[in-house]
């Protein structure tokens, strides 16, 4: 682990693990807000056994100078990342995070210092980190969602679980594709609450779950039971790939792409280390580009949630029909 020369009020304190592709991964932080955050967040299983092959620190400092420009570094062993007042650093099997100043809210800590450690972490395993969601329709389809913010995945994620699939993520999936396995990371769906407008069922869900942290205007909601969370949720390699935007259309459809297109869409929202896995991201490309579909959203999606959520996964089985008989 990286030593630091924190003070005894600054000391990290354990806030749990998980294992992801038999890899245990562990979280430290010296602050309470973000020791209950993480907690609140993934949740943590808590876990006695020091023996960590991953550990993330999260050490919080204010009033130290800091370089004033930012400077990313790539080597096959060491990923750095220095930015004004903040600091993330990956060595080897520790990732140890240093923030300079309080972070305004969680959503910053997640994406600013969990989430990259979490990429550079796996990355340096050979393992390839999605942002996608992933959800498994009644007739036992396999479907990854890949999109960037803003496109509708989490409104998708929502509907999809409310009539009929299983979800297994809204947001993280870790590829291991020399055993052709993924990895759900199971984040909780970051819900704002102006989507129970849309969806009014959702208003009970959201009663029953926990904000980010406090005054936060979005919501966890979560659709798995805590004890399933020590072991990261494992699936085959998807069955179909599909691409989600929104669309100003009536109804919402299911489109073919070029194999070049989607290799666009897929590499925008796949993070790999070029120094040891280019040759996993090339069999990841090679295997699910040729499953791979564009759902345009429609205005359907919230005029008639339920016949547009069975429409949806009747496409999706359909594509992997028509995907099994052209092998």
């Amino acid at each position: 682990m990286h030593t630091t020369n924190a003070s005894a009020a600054d000391r990290e304190r354990f806030a749990g693990c998980m294992q992801i592709g038999g890899l245990r991964l562990a979280f430290y932080v010296n602050t309470p807000r973000y020791h209950a955050y993480l907690n609140e967040l993934f949740p943590l299983m808590q876990d006695a056994d020091s023996g960590h092959d991953i550990g993330i620190r999260l050490l919080c400092r204010t009033g130290e100078t800091a370089p004033e420009k930012v400077r990313t570094v790539y080597t096959a062993e060491i990923s750095e990342v220095t930015e004004s007042r903040k600091r993330l650093i990956c060595t080897g099997g520790s990732a140890y995070c240093e923030i300079f100043a309080e972070v305004k809210n969680a959503e910053a800590l997640y994406y600013t210092y969990v989430l990259p450690a979490l990429k550079l972490t796996m990355a340096a395993r050979g393992i390839l980190t999605l942002h996608a969601s992933a959800f498994e329709t009644p007739s036992h389809t396999a479907a990854v969602c890949a999109a960037p913010g803003g496109s509708g995945k989490t409104s998708l994620s929502v509907l999809m679980l409310k009539y009929g699939a299983v979800m297994m993520t809204d947001d993280l999936i870790f590829v291991d594709p020399a055993r052709q396995i993924m990895f759900a990371f199971p984040r909780p769906f970051h819900v704002d609450r102006s989507l129970a407008a849309h969806f009014g069922w959702l208003e009970q869900w959201l009663e029953n779950s926990q904000p980010y942290m406090k005054g936060s205007k979005k919501y966890n909601l979560r659709f798995y039971e805590l004890a399933d969370v020590r072991h990261v949720f494992e699936m085959p390699l998807p069955e179909v790939l599909v691409f989600p935007v929104l669309g100003d259309c009536a109804q919402t459809e299911l489109c073919e792409i070029s194999e070049r297109g989607a290799a666009a869409m897929l590499l925008s929202q796949l993070y790999f280390s070029p120094a040891c896995c280019c040759a996993e991201a090339e069999t990841l490309l090679n295997t699910a580009l040729k499953r791979s579909c564009v759902l345009k959203l429609g205005r359907d999606m919230l005029a008639q949630p339920s016949e547009t959520a069975a429409d949806i996964l009747r496409m999706i089985d359909a594509k992997k029909r028509e995907a099994d008989r052209s092998i």
